[in-house]
């Protein structure tokens, strides 16, 4: 296996790299980000506009992610795919809803669910998500959801590790 990652061209390792996928299509999205915000706020007295602006810029991260997947790290994107997606989405949501409250049970146990808390657990003025609850909840989250992952088998190979 080892033969055949070095038989791919220097360019295709180097985007195949996961940092590199996170540099690039992490910047790709935040630049697409910034473009959708400022033309939602020009747009800002029709909100219509705005839905549509936001779902053209969700459409076009999610083809400009697949299009990586299938070009450059030469795999079927089915993270993506329709087959119980709703059912994944609604669970998403519920996960969400109970991060959230999960943020304002701690803030109001410490005492500080009103605005005037220090801005390190508040959020202050962004809101809890930008709270030490919301990180720290967030992170153990994501750390529990990646064990599931590892142990259902689900996690993708390195392009180096793949066979094929």
């Amino acid at each position: 296996m080892q033969e055949a990652h070095l038989a791919q061209p220097l360019w295709l390792r180097i985007l195949q790299f996961p940092l590199t996928r996170v540099i690039v299509l992490g910047g790709l999205a935040l630049s697409m980000m910034a473009w959708t915000e400022s033309r939602i706020l020009a747009f800002k007295d029709s909100p219509l506009i705005g839905v549509a602006i936001a779902i053209v810029m969700a459409v076009m991260v999610m083809a400009v992610y697949v299009a990586w997947g299938k070009l450059i790290e030469r795999r079927e994107v089915t993270e993506l795919s329709l087959p119980g997606a709703g059912r994944e989405w609604a669970f998403g949501g519920l996960v969400g809803a109970r991060l959230y409250a999960g943020c304002v049970l701690l803030l109001m146990v410490f005492g500080m669910f009103q605005i005037e808390g220090p801005t390190f657990y508040t959020g202050s003025n962004f809101g809890m998500e930008q709270s030490v609850f919301a990180l720290i909840l967030c992170t153990i989250t994501g750390v529990v959801l990646l064990v599931i992952a590892i142990r259902r088998g689900h996690m993708v190979p390195a392009p180096w590790n793949r066979k094929g």
